[in-house]
């Protein structure tokens, strides 16, 4: 009986027959549409972007960060630095994103993604995170500060009377 490995890499990919070079023609073809180069206007990205869904809607496939990057011409960081930019372009793909997220948001809540793969993708497409942020104020846990006058008072055999305090 052969030992079952659990390094995510060498894991199978669950597919019936015929899916998995479905799925590859789908890679292929989206690299196809990003094949003219990423994008440089406004109206170019939100166009490549809606060809980018339509595809997806057309072929019944559920849409990404890394195929619509794809689709786009660029990588995933590339993009990630496009949506940051400020400019009218990182609107555009802060708007797919956030379209992306609302639909893995859906499908999550529905129970269609694995709770783990919705935990790896918003975190790491969608900015989510599950850390908790603390902030500490520093109190005087001896109470309120005493003058030298009292510390003489409370302590006078541990004081040097040679010693003059100011």
């Amino acid at each position: 009986m052969a030992r079952k490995n659990n390094y995510p890499n060498v894991q199978e990919v669950k597919a019936a027959p015929g899916e998995m070079g479905e799925m590859v023609s789908h890679a292929l073809d989206i690299s196809e549409i990003g094949k003219s180069g990423t994008p440089k206007t406004p109206d170019e990205w939100r166009e490549r972007i809606f060809e980018y869904f339509t595809y997806c809607i057309n072929h019944d496939m559920r849409p990404g960060v890394e195929n619509m990057a794809l689709a786009c011409g660029c990588s995933r960081q590339n993009l990630w630095q496009y949506q940051r930019s400020g400019s009218e372009i990182g609107k555009i793909i802060t708007q797919a994103k956030q379209t992306l997220a609302a639909l893995m948001e859906t499908w999550s809540l529905e129970g269609r993604l694995n709770p783990a793969t919705s935990c790896f993708l918003f975190k790491n497409h969608f900015g989510y995170s599950d850390t908790q942020h603390l902030e500490i104020e520093p109190q005087k846990p001896l109470g309120r500060t005493m003058t030298v006058e009292e510390l003489r008072a409370s302590v006078p055999e541990l004081l040097d009377s040679d010693i003059i305090y100011e």
